[in-house]
């Protein structure tokens, strides 16, 4: 069966800043592994990527500051809209082109905000599969990261509809994102199919020297070193965690805290820690290479996931789990979608019960054990890339 992977993104296959890539990358190998011939269109490009990475002119980064400064928020927003939309009138073009030169069986689209070329293309080739794949509520993620409401809000919200009203099939990564289509737009809900995001465990590579090297520069040994992993959003958490720390800290002595990753808030978060009575004992890695993910993972006493939004299926916690480390994690239906509370894993709902969770956990190395071998036997048997390949394809 040949497979057209579309991803009408203006950003990068794999993006550091995202995590748009893990997924694609790992359900594209997936698809070739059982068998698939998978053509792809990804107009943001398939080479990594990151924020810093991108070069700008200074005049160019002058005027868009200064522009920016005077133009109205909600303005500016909108234009950003509106190159979105001339962007996939472009890419709308090249999918045309390519699903008449292949001919493919199915055309599966990883959904993006305000770009409908997909299911304009996919309504003129009706012997092909459509299926979609809807990670996120576009319209308001898109008013949360730009911090303001655009001018195209009720454009973008039909644009949307439309997306989710004609596929034959369409793929969520929670039963949060599902309910809320089907409340919001009327999607009959057996349409839409919930497979969670997962793990490839044979990317599980844990490098002895570097891990020897992180220990001693970071003086780790005898330590409980509570972990996060991970793109710094602020509706992760992370503050929460290191105040929670620096709290646990004063008693429990031997305690640590490693975060690892970067992003738009770091500067603000290092800051932010710096302050605390314990600093010295709160280490930022900054960014590493994907290769090395799981050796700081190996690392950690404790796994946390301090927040997350209610509709997302966060990869960290299976890999996570892939690596038999107890998890805490916020109580929000699409982390309950997978996990089980006191039994694979402990979910915390506010402050209060994620510094008890962190104290249990620090306290108890049986109970640690248990919850972690629990979850990794749980993610081995169901939350694999290869089994989110089948049951996507199974969906048709």
């Amino acid at each position: 069966m040949t497979i057209l992977f579309y991803a009408p993104h203006p950003t990068a296959f794999f993006n550091a800043q995202t995590g748009y890539g893990t997924q694609m990358r790992e359900i594209v190998k997936a698809f070739e592994a059982q068998g698939h011939v998978v053509k792809l269109l990804i107009l943001g490009g398939i080479e990594q990527s990151t924020v810093a990475e991108k070069v700008i002119k200074p005049e160019v980064a002058n005027l868009k500051r200064s522009l920016k400064n005077i133009i109205p928020a909600s303005i500016w927003i909108t234009l950003k809209d509106l190159s979105i939309r001339y962007f996939d009138s472009q890419a709308q073009q090249k999918l045309e082109q390519l699903m008449l030169d292949i001919k493919p069986d199915i055309l599966f689209e990883r959904c993006a905000y305000m770009q409908p070329s997909g299911i304009n293309v996919a309504k003129k080739h009706p012997n092909v599969r459509h299926i979609l794949l809807m990670d996120a509520p576009w319209v308001e993620e898109n008013m949360i990261f730009e911090k303001g409401k655009p001018l195209t809000t009720r454009w973008a919200y039909a644009i949307e509809k439309r997306q989710l009203q004609q596929p034959q099939d369409i793929v969520v990564v929670s039963s949060a994102l599902k309910n809320h289509y089907i409340k919001k737009y009327k999607i009959e809900g057996n349409k839409i199919k919930v497979v969670p995001n997962a793990i490839n465990f044979k990317d599980i590579n844990v490098d002895a020297e570097l891990k020897n090297k992180i220990m001693l520069d970071y003086d780790l040994e005898g330590a409980i070193v509570l972990g996060f992993l991970g793109n710094f959003f602020e509706h992760h958490g992370i503050d929460i965690l290191i105040k929670i720390f620096d709290n646990l800290r004063n008693t429990i002595t031997n305690l640590k805290l490693m975060i690892v990753g970067d992003g738009l808030i770091g500067e603000e978060l290092r800051q932010f820690a710096k302050q605390k009575k314990h600093s010295k004992d709160i280490i930022f890695t900054g960014t590493v290479q994907h290769k090395d993910v799981f050796t700081y993972i190996d690392l950690m006493s404790i796994a946390i996931m301090p927040k997350t939004n209610w509709y997302c299926s966060p990869v960290k916690i299976f890999e996570y789990g892939g690596m038999k480390k107890p998890i805490i994690a916020p109580r929000e239906p699409s982390v309950e979608d997978v996990m089980t509370d006191k039994i694979d894993g402990l979910l915390v709902s506010n402050e209060h019960e994620l510094q008890k969770a962190i104290q249990n956990l620090s306290e108890n190395e049986n109970l640690r054990n248990q919850l972690a071998q629990n979850f990794y036997q749980k993610v081995k048997e169901h939350y694999t890339w290869d089994k989110v390949a089948q049951q996507i394809l199974e969906h048709t």
